[in-house]
């Protein structure tokens, strides 16, 4: 028979009914928040052309070695919010072009790393769920950390949370009409 313990038996159906559940309730921004690689590609599959609008209302916070940008993932084709992000950037290990295009323009920074031929991998990624007390909804998202491919050194910190999954819903209806 199975000699696995009990507590762990306990702790595998715990985690599949809980993966089970994250699926069912969140499977658009389940789905793209399992995703191993930078999300930019992942997100225009789903949603077409995407821009982002840096939040300035809040402070953009830029270091000597850093550049801080909260910002929001936008579908382009009906405006509808899809991804909040906050980002810590290595300004030392990036072309400052990059940089400065991360400030100007309204490109999402994966698009911009591909613009400028940095390889990453992505690392230490982590499913996250947010409660906003406010309004009940329950969010889903995830946090990591991308790093050059050849040196290995992190080039930003990365937390990206999805709006709730009925505006997510609503956007892909709308893509797919």
């Amino acid at each position: 028979m199975n000699n696995l313990p009990e507590e762990y038996i306990s702790e595998y159906v715990s985690k599949k009914i809980f993966d089970f559940n994250l699926q069912e309730n969140f499977s658009i921004a389940y789905k793209l928040s399992m995703a191993s690689s930078l999300l930019t590609p992942h997100l225009i599959m789903a949603f077409g052309d995407i821009f982002v609008i840096e939040d300035k209302n809040t402070e953009n916070l830029e270091a000597a070695n850093f550049y801080y940008r909260e910002s929001s993932i936008f579908q382009t084709c009906s405006k509808t919010k899809i991804l909040e992000a906050s980002l810590k950037i290595s300004k030392k290990h990036l072309p400052k072009a990059l940089i400065n295009d991360l400030r100007n323009t309204t490109i999402p920074f994966g698009k911009l790393l591909t613009k400028y031929k940095i390889k990453v991998d992505v690392k230490d990624h982590k499913i996250c769920m947010h409660r906003d007390v406010a309004n009940s909804s329950t969010r889903i998202g995830r946090s990591l950390k991308i790093y050059e491919k050849q040196s290995n050194v992190i080039i930003a910190f990365v937390r990206e949370l999805f709006v709730p999954e009925k505006e997510l819903s609503r956007a892909k209806i709308y893509i797919n009409s």
